[in-house]
């Protein structure tokens, strides 16, 4: 065989079994991939984009829009909700 077959059935080999491997077996094992990571978990510090993106599931919103945009309430209160 040739080198180039030789190289591809081992690629295909080290494929296969990785492709096999166990997954993790925790249940509650969480993996996040970003392009930039978050440089700061304060919502006040700034407008980075990858920042606001990982905060989005840690703070809940006190507004929010509709599918009409209407601004509607993303937590329940008591009170007046129009604005003036």
């Amino acid at each position: 065989m040739s080198k180039l077959t030789v190289a591809l059935v081992r690629l295909l080999a080290v494929g296969v079994t990785i492709s096999f491997a166990a997954p993790a077996s925790a249940g509650n094992v969480l993996r996040w991939a970003s392009v930039g990571g978050a440089l700061t978990f304060d919502p006040h510090s700034g407008n980075h984009g990858p920042s606001i993106i990982q905060q989005d599931p840690v703070y809940e919103r006190l507004l929010n829009t509709s599918s009409r945009l209407e601004v509607v309430p993303q937590l329940r209160w008591r009170g007046d909700l129009s604005i003036r």
